[in-house]
């Protein structure tokens, strides 16, 4: 869950769903893409992150983007593999980015914020 730009509750080596409500979609405009980007330093590039998912409206392992076009409101899941989230250290700050691609070929930033991923359950301490 995001909350006031920080992710807290994604655990490391953890199956996670991230939810974005995508608001003020101009009426008619579609998102063709979304992509999350999970990076220590936000001067790496997105291609280069230490995760780096981009769903479309098509179903996938990574998500979906849910927005038939008919409001202007749309949500993105991103689902977050095991796999995925053993990329990420514990205890270890990072920076994400959800950026959106539309159907006008324009690109908008939706949102950025700070990752703090917490050990897998059960996961030693020391």
């Amino acid at each position: 869950m995001i909350t006031n730009g920080f992710i807290a509750d994604l655990r490391v080596n953890d199956d996670y769903d991230l939810v974005l409500g995508i608001p003020n979609i101009p009426t008619g405009v579609t998102l063709q893409s979304v992509w999350l980007s999970v990076k220590t330093d936000s001067s790496v590039a997105d291609l280069n992150a230490t995760i780096f998912v981009k769903i479309t409206p098509l179903a996938g392992v990574a998500g979906q983007i849910t927005d038939t076009g008919a409001d202007t409101v749309a949500e993105a899941v991103f689902t977050l593999s095991r796999g995925v989230t053993a990329l990420l250290s514990s205890y270890t700050w990072y920076q994400y980015e959800i950026v959106a691609g539309l159907s006008n070929n324009k690109q908008r930033g939706l949102e950025r914020g700070r990752l703090w991923p917490l050990p897998a359950i059960g996961q030693s301490l020391s």
